[in-house]
Protein backbone atom coordinates (compact mmCIF):
# COMPACT_ATOMS: atom_id res chain seq x y z
CA UNK A 1 0.00 0.00 0.00
CA UNK A 2 2.58 2.41 -0.71
CA UNK A 3 -0.12 6.03 -0.57
CA UNK A 4 1.16 8.36 1.49
CA UNK A 5 -0.39 11.51 3.16
CA UNK A 6 0.15 14.66 0.99
CA UNK A 7 0.70 17.71 3.18
CA UNK A 8 1.76 20.71 2.46
CA UNK A 9 3.84 23.04 4.06
CA UNK A 10 2.21 25.73 6.08
CA UNK A 11 3.35 29.63 5.27
CA UNK A 12 3.73 31.31 8.33
CA UNK A 13 2.89 34.49 7.15
CA UNK A 14 2.13 38.30 8.62
CA UNK A 15 -1.38 39.13 7.36
CA UNK A 16 -1.70 42.70 7.02
CA UNK A 17 -5.43 44.20 7.38
CA UNK A 18 -6.19 46.35 4.26
CA UNK A 19 -7.10 49.76 5.77
CA UNK A 20 -8.22 51.04 2.53
CA UNK A 21 -10.44 48.05 1.27
CA UNK A 22 -12.13 47.80 4.42
CA UNK A 23 -12.68 51.60 5.06
CA UNK A 24 -14.13 51.85 1.63
CA UNK A 25 -16.28 49.11 2.62
CA UNK A 26 -18.08 50.93 5.23
CA UNK A 27 -18.45 54.08 4.05
CA UNK A 28 -20.15 52.17 0.62
CA UNK A 29 -22.73 50.15 3.28
CA UNK A 30 -23.08 53.64 5.09
CA UNK A 31 -23.95 55.59 1.65
CA UNK A 32 -26.35 52.51 0.81
CA UNK A 33 -28.10 52.76 4.16
CA UNK A 34 -28.33 56.44 4.42
CA UNK A 35 -29.90 56.32 0.82
CA UNK A 36 -32.30 53.92 1.69
CA UNK A 37 -33.82 55.47 4.55
CA UNK A 38 -33.90 58.46 2.02
CA UNK A 39 -36.19 57.12 0.23
CA UNK A 40 -38.41 55.48 2.41
CA UNK A 41 -38.78 59.01 4.37
CA UNK A 42 -39.52 60.63 0.37
CA UNK A 43 -42.34 58.11 0.37
CA UNK A 44 -43.93 58.17 3.98
CA UNK A 45 -43.84 62.13 2.95
CA UNK A 46 -45.65 61.50 0.13
CA UNK A 47 -47.61 59.23 1.30
CA UNK A 48 -48.46 61.82 4.34
CA UNK A 49 -48.90 65.11 1.89
CA UNK A 50 -51.64 62.88 -0.35
CA UNK A 51 -55.14 63.39 1.69
CA UNK A 52 -57.36 62.91 -0.58
CA UNK A 53 -58.51 66.25 -1.29
CA UNK A 54 -58.80 67.81 -4.86
CA UNK A 55 -59.72 70.98 -4.24
CA UNK A 56 -59.60 73.68 -2.00
CA UNK A 57 -63.16 73.49 -1.41
CA UNK A 58 -62.89 70.10 -0.01
CA UNK A 59 -60.06 70.53 2.09
CA UNK A 60 -62.06 72.99 3.88
CA UNK A 61 -64.79 70.94 4.37
CA UNK A 62 -62.99 68.21 5.77
CA UNK A 63 -61.04 70.73 8.16
CA UNK A 64 -64.32 71.97 9.34
CA UNK A 65 -65.87 68.61 10.01
CA UNK A 66 -62.95 67.25 11.41
CA UNK A 67 -62.62 70.26 13.98
CA UNK A 68 -66.75 70.13 14.66
CA UNK A 69 -65.85 66.32 15.45
CA UNK A 70 -62.93 66.79 17.69
CA UNK A 71 -64.62 69.58 19.99
CA UNK A 72 -67.61 67.75 20.18
CA UNK A 73 -65.62 65.04 21.38
CA UNK A 74 -64.34 66.93 24.10
CA UNK A 75 -67.26 68.36 25.41
CA UNK A 76 -68.20 64.79 25.89
CA UNK A 77 -65.40 64.01 27.36
CA UNK A 78 -65.84 66.65 29.72
CA UNK A 79 -68.96 66.48 30.77
CA UNK A 80 -69.04 62.90 30.63
CA UNK A 81 -72.44 63.08 32.22
CA UNK A 82 -74.43 66.20 31.79
CA UNK A 83 -76.92 64.95 34.17
CA UNK A 84 -75.09 64.86 37.05
CA UNK A 85 -73.82 68.16 36.47
CA UNK A 86 -77.37 69.90 35.97
CA UNK A 87 -78.49 68.52 39.01
CA UNK A 88 -75.78 69.70 41.12
CA UNK A 89 -76.49 72.92 39.68
CA UNK A 90 -80.33 73.07 40.43
CA UNK A 91 -79.35 71.89 43.74
CA UNK A 92 -77.03 74.56 44.28
CA UNK A 93 -79.65 77.01 43.09
CA UNK A 94 -82.06 75.94 45.27
CA UNK A 95 -79.93 76.06 48.52
CA UNK A 96 -78.73 79.54 47.52
CA UNK A 97 -82.41 80.36 47.63
CA UNK A 98 -83.29 78.81 50.40
CA UNK A 99 -80.20 81.01 52.34
CA UNK A 100 -81.54 84.14 51.08
CA UNK A 101 -85.42 83.50 52.07
CA UNK A 102 -84.38 82.25 55.74
CA UNK A 103 -81.89 85.67 55.95
CA UNK A 104 -84.95 88.09 54.85
CA UNK A 105 -86.92 85.83 57.39
CA UNK A 106 -84.60 86.74 59.95
CA UNK A 107 -84.35 90.55 58.98
CA UNK A 108 -88.37 90.74 59.12
CA UNK A 109 -88.93 91.22 55.43
CA UNK A 110 -90.48 89.84 52.44
CA UNK A 111 -88.90 87.13 51.08
CA UNK A 112 -88.40 86.97 47.01
CA UNK A 113 -91.51 85.08 45.23
CA UNK A 114 -90.11 81.81 43.97
CA UNK A 115 -88.64 81.47 40.29
CA UNK A 116 -90.85 80.25 37.87
CA UNK A 117 -88.84 76.80 36.96
CA UNK A 118 -89.74 74.00 34.38
CA UNK A 119 -88.15 71.77 36.95
CA UNK A 120 -90.63 73.02 39.98
CA UNK A 121 -92.71 69.74 39.50
CA UNK A 122 -89.69 67.40 38.92
CA UNK A 123 -87.83 66.54 42.51
CA UNK A 124 -84.39 65.94 41.91
CA UNK A 125 -83.14 63.00 44.06
CA UNK A 126 -79.49 63.44 45.22
CA UNK A 127 -76.86 61.15 43.96
CA UNK A 128 -76.00 58.57 46.24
Amino acid sequence: MGKEIKTRAAVKDIKLLDKAASGTAHVKNAFVKSKDAAVAADRQAEQAQDTGQRSPREYATDKVSGGVKDVTQEAAHRLKKPQTKARENVNKAKEQFNKTVSRCRKRGSKPPNKPNSPLKAQKIPPKS
